[in-house]
């Protein structure tokens, strides 16, 4: 279970606001639990963490709430569209990893955001 400052922190970190460093553990935290990945000094929610964030924050959208904009190339929903594309990126993470550990979490977060892009597809996110 989340902590109210982890969830706090998830909710800043997927609006790209910085934290202070007295967060940097519970930002670890989130990582080690596969809330976060971190690249560089940029951190963002994985599927996981949007998830959690989702069902922390009623951020879940019912299918009528609020109609989306879909891609006009392929018929997707926005966030479908972009959660496939750090699918992508993450496959290419993988890709150039030279342990096979970390090739492995990256393919384990890629298919997470597979999920998570046909699930925002099927409810019109």
């Amino acid at each position: 279970m989340l902590t109210k400052e982890q969830l706090h922190l998830l909710r800043d970190i997927s609006q790209s606001i910085a934290f202070s460093d007295d967060s940097n553990r519970d930002a670890d935290r989130l990582i080690l639990d596969g809330y976060v990945m971190k690249a560089g000094d940029i951190y963002e929610l994985t599927p996981k963490g949007v998830a959690t964030l989702e069902e922390h924050t009623n951020l879940a959208l019912q299918p009528d709430a609020r109609p989306r904009a879909t891609n006009a190339n392929f018929g997707m929903p926005p966030l479908a569209e972009e959660y496939r594309c750090k699918a992508k990126e993450t496959e290419a993470l993988a890709e150039a990893a030279q342990d096979q550990l970390v090739k492995e979490v990256y393919l384990e977060v890629a298919q997470r955001w597979r999920e998570l892009a046909d699930r925002a597809e099927r409810n019109n996110w």
